[in-house]
């Protein structure tokens, strides 16, 4: 890996590479937000027995979820950056793998032993029959990531996991994907060679969503609408969204967007976004009422993925100013996404928010009050404890 460093085509500016990116902290918050409000607007719905609650909004609300493919995307693309800054020093790769590790698994591991350990019950709808309870065979498969890949554990414990396990797969696959995009040296060779990859990802992600049901069809048959929603949680119907991530890697560091275009875009920034918002609404509201796994699950992703892609392009150049709370917010993103859907999930489950008052709004005011405030909390805390020093350790770790 270190050889390629040698081409002057690949020499990374060491200053840009290692600044904060607002941009991406921004992206962050938004993602967090969305997948946060779209959960709780479903669990609004299930503990007040309503629908549409929340000003009749719900279908641009649940769009929210799919944070998480702009989430992947952004992964993708900052993983780019750092390989490529630290590709010349020493056991790269192996360095890699444990900053990767501890980036994720402590805050991940503690929230998953809490559960187990206090409620040891699975999340509703991600499980087979007859196993309610979590067991330490379930624990075990999400301590080596592997829970995606088994339909009744993927998200049994936190209701959200399956991304982490998607995640720390995808981890395993970059080294590969980018040491050989790189050996072909050219910036265009690379964006051509990425661009097949990105093709076969298509590929395997249409295999998923309509072949899986053939060769699992036992399974699918017994468990019909759990084989529907762990078929969408593979990594193979992820892949593509992690190679346009790649892709933007491409576009913004090695080929580098031309100045005159980084311009226009910055002058055209505010028509773009109010585009943008309205292009989110209305594909909010198609896919909330049109959306099946079968007809729409294929288009839809490969949408969101596009969109997420668009707007990474246009943040990158447009001249945005820093909020702090938006800063903060995708900082604490991570820690965000393990603890929000436990909180809601037995809130929800073990307290009555509907008979607190009269008023169906004051309860649910009072509900996504509390929810908000426990969620922020405990993801500080998990944050500030566990996450950020077992990044630092991590980083330690790995200069030893």
């Amino acid at each position: 890996m270190s050889n390629s460093t040698n081409n002057p085509i690949f020499k990374s500016d060491e200053k840009s590479s290692s600044d904060y990116l607002y941009y991406i902290a921004l992206l962050r918050a938004l993602a967090i937000l969305g997948v946060i409000f779209a959960h709780l607007n479903g669990f609004i719905n299930l503990a007040f027995g309503t629908k549409d609650v929340i000003f009749n909004l719900n279908w641009p609300i649940i769009a929210g979820k799919h944070g998480v493919t702009l989430f992947f995307l952004i992964s993708a693309y900052t993983l780019c950056r750092s390989f490529y800054k630290r590709s010349a020093e020493s056991k790269a790769i192996s360095r890699y793998f444990i900053r990767r590790f501890f980036r994720i698994a402590p805050a991940y591991y503690f929230i998953l032993i809490v559960v187990f350990l206090v409620f040891g019950t699975a999340i509703d709808g991600y499980y087979e029959k007859g196993a309610e309870f979590l067991t330490l065979n379930s624990l075990w498969l999400h301590f080596t990531f592997l829970n995606s890949l088994w339909p009744a554990h993927t998200n049994n414990f936190l209701g959200v996991e399956w991304s982490t396990s998607t995640e720390f797969m995808f981890y395993f696959i970059l080294p590969f994907l980018f040491i050989n995009l790189v050996k072909l040296k050219k910036p265009f060779h690379i964006l051509f060679g990425a661009t097949l990859i990105y093709m076969g990802c298509l590929l395997s992600y249409f295999l998923t969503y309509y072949r899986a049901s053939d060769i699992f069809s036992t399974y699918s048959e017994a468990h019909p609408q759990l084989f529907a929603i762990w078929s969408s949680f593979l990594i193979t119907s992820h892949l593509h969204t992690f190679l346009l991530g790649i892709i933007a890697w491409i576009l913004l560091d090695i080929i580098k967007l031309p100045n005159k275009l980084k311009t226009a875009i910055q002058k055209a920034a505010l028509p773009i976004i109010t585009v943008l918002i309205f292009v989110y609404v209305c594909a909010g509201y198609l896919e909330s009422y049109y959306y099946s796994y079968r007809t729409v699950r294929f288009s839809s992703l490969i949408f969101w993925s596009v969109f997420s892609f668009s707007i990474l392009i246009l943040s990158s150049s447009a001249n945005l100013k820093k909020n702090k709370f938006f800063s903060h917010i995708g900082d604490l993103s991570f820690s965000l996404y393990l603890v929000h859907m436990p909180v809601f999930y037995y809130m929800t489950k073990y307290f009555s928010f509907s008979t607190i008052t009269p008023y169906l709004f004051l309860n649910i005011t009072f509900y996504v009050v509390s929810g908000l405030l426990t969620t922020y909390s405990l993801s500080f805390l998990l944050f500030e404890y566990i996450e950020k020093p077992g990044v630092k350790f991590g980083h330690a770790l790995a200069r030893k």
